[in-house]
């Protein structure tokens, strides 16, 4: 499995504390079927995380691979980002101050918790018409696509793919995130399943969890297409497939 979002930069944000639980965290990734995982910490998160793309980034990135390396963990390491999407991201995107996912043309975007649909699609038609595919994270979670989680099929249909979290999937968001996600699914709304991961205990980069759920649940393919193959069409930075949403 590929997994696209997971905050295993040690000590930056709200993830991983110390190298050491980096290190944890990667062989849990590795004893669960993972063998590629995209460093994703917090960026743009204003008195918060802002972990801009800069010369520090790059040394802690490049620290945490060689300690991979050091302890053989057989997992390939890839450069990223989940950028808070706020007035300022196209001007910073320009810069070069965010980067891709694993230098790809996708990138990983999250929102606030309370709506502003306008600066939502804004931004997201600007990243688009720049040549980006904005992925938004964990869509499920947010509590106005709780509400309405057809309306999430707008942004698909405007260029925008969706990833989900494991544990939104198994429950450990709520019943209303688990709902969202389970919807999404069956209406054919995601295109990535990933950790999220923030820690060695809880939030963990195991996704055998998951995996199992979507075989049990729909199909071994789907498990594939969402864990396997559309991640790596994004690491390689391939066209995924059209979506089919059955919305009615």
């Amino acid at each position: 499995m590929i997994d696209i979002h997971a905050h295993i930069m040690p000590g930056i944000d709200d993830g991983a504390a110390s190298m050491a639980e980096t290190l944890v965290m990667l062989r849990t990734a590795a004893e669960n079927g993972v063998h590629t995982i995209v460093a994703t910490p917090h960026c743009n998160a204003e008195n918060f995380y802002e972990n801009y793309y800069d010369k520090y980034y790059m040394a802690l990135f490049d620290k945490l691979v060689a300690e991979a390396e050091a302890e053989n963990i057989p997992v390939k390491i890839l450069p990223g980002m989940e950028v808070f999407a706020d007035e300022n991201i196209l001007e910073l995107v320009k810069q070069g101050r965010v980067i891709t996912l694993g230098g790809s043309r996708y990138i990983l975007i999250e929102f606030g918790m309370e709506k502003d649909l306008a600066l939502i699609n804004f931004i997201t038609d600007e990243l688009l018409a720049m040549g980006y595919v904005p992925i938004i994270a964990h869509p499920e979670r947010y509590p106005y696509v709780q509400r309405a989680p057809h309306m999430a099929g707008k942004w698909l249909k405007s260029g925008c793919l969706l990833q989900a979290n494991k544990g939104s999937i198994l429950g450990a968001f709520g019943r209303h995130a688990q709902n969202t996600a389970l919807y999404m699914l069956e209406h054919n709304m995601i295109s990535f399943i990933a950790s999220d991961a923030h820690g060695a205990l809880h939030r963990t980069t195991d996704l055998s969890g998951v995996f199992d759920f979507i075989c049990s649940n729909y199909s071994l393919e789907m498990a594939y297409m969402l864990l396997e193959d559309n991640p790596a069409k994004l690491i390689e930075n391939r066209e995924l497939s059209e979506l089919k949403l059955m919305l009615g």
